[in-house]
């Protein structure tokens, strides 16, 4: 269990992020709920590697709101409406997934350079 110091100083750095001009609150408090979901749930990396991603995560996933939330609301019915939050928060979970997947595919370079080449299984 965190200490309650450390949850209170976390929470009010979020929420001054969300005082900044130009920024969507919803989008912000989304992206930090992804990527802090994603932390909680995958604990076979060290702190740091795991802070690392938290980071991609949170930044991916406020770059990626608005295109996240655009796509979501595409796929479902007119009457459901969709706001920036929920796709700050599916797009940081997405990111971060893309990112592991592009890290195990560098882990070995002559795959990667076969997979470029479209020579993988020939």
């Amino acid at each position: 269990m965190s200490e309650p110091i450390s949850t209170t100083k976390t929470l009010v750095a979020v929420s001054a992020l969300t005082l900044i001009p130009g920024t969507d609150p919803a989008a912000i408090i989304g992206a930090f709920t992804g990527a802090v979901l994603f932390i909680i749930s995958y604990d076979q990396l060290s702190s740091l590697k795991r802070f690392g991603l938290f980071i991609v995560s949170f930044f991916g996933g406020l770059v990626c709101a608005n295109w996240a939330t655009t796509l979501i609301s595409n796929l479902l019915p007119d009457s459901l409406q969709i706001n920036s939050g929920m796709g700050a928060l599916i797009a940081a979970a997405c990111v971060v997934r893309l990112v592991q997947y592009l890290m195990r595919i560098m882990d070995d370079p002559k795959s990667f350079l076969s997979f470029i080449r479209g020579t993988r299984g020939k």
